[in-house]
């Protein structure tokens, strides 16, 4: 592509989502290119909106592949384009049919590159179990211990507490920085000044430090904070 293109802005805002169901790092799509390219021997043009790849340059969607309908050999990875025919072929009904290809384009999730531990977050079993069936049957008479509001209690110091101490040759870490949405932020904030609260927590004098992000629980509209350490 060109690298004199003109950007133009777009009506309303689109926002981005990784694989994942984190925020893209760049979380919005607010303007939009029209580029002639070449695709082997072939030239097309197309509109593309810009958003964080990563290490991708462009992303062709099902509206492209909807769009061109080339011949894909999946093995080898190389796509080649039929000549002009007139076949008519029966559309089987199907969740895109009855969606422009701007609502598709909004369903996009960008395949972006996830770090381990939100991988991990991710796997994390979402079946509901009961408490017998989780628990084994030796410790139900500790049940309390598994609930809410004996959590709500911390454990009272004891002499073994003590400071961790950095070896002197330490190396700080460097660290991958997550970016947080207006409601991951307040979330945070309520977390912090919650956990504060009850001591579960303290400041840090620690040089180094784990960055944070959330992921989704079950229940609708919650977060699940989650260190990455």
């Amino acid at each position: 592509m060109g690298s004199s293109i003109l950007e133009q802005e777009l009506p309303e805002n689109i926002q981005v989502f990784n694989v994942d169901g984190t925020p893209n790092k760049v979380a919005w799509i607010t303007h939009s290119v029209m580029a002639t390219y070449k695709i082997g021997s072939k030239d097309l043009t197309d509109t593309f909106l810009l958003s964080g790849l990563g290490k991708e340059d462009v992303i062709l969607g099902l509206p492209w592949l909807q769009k061109y309908n080339p011949d894909v050999n999946w093995k080898s990875g190389e796509v080649t384009f039929r000549p002009k025919q007139y076949v008519k072929i029966p559309r089987n009904d199907n969740v895109f049919n009855n969606e422009s290809p701007e609502e598709i384009i909004r369903r996009i999730d960008i395949r972006a590159k996830m770090s381990v531990s939100q991988t991990m977050a991710h796997q994390v079993k979402q079946k509901e179990q009961m408490f017998e069936t989780l628990v084994p049957e030796y410790l139900h008479e500790f049940r309390a211990q598994f609930e809410d509001r004996e959590a709500e209690r911390f454990p009272i110091s004891q002499h073994y507490d003590h400071t961790i101490d950095l070896k002197p040759d330490f190396t700080l870490k460097d660290c991958k920085i997550y970016l947080l949405m207006v409601p991951e932020q307040q979330e945070l904030d309520n977390f912090l000044a919650e956990n504060l609260q009850k001591g579960y927590i303290q400041k840090s004098k620690s040089p180094n430090v784990s960055p944070f992000f959330f992921v989704g629980k079950k229940e609708k509209g919650k977060l699940q904070p989650t260190q990455d350490y």
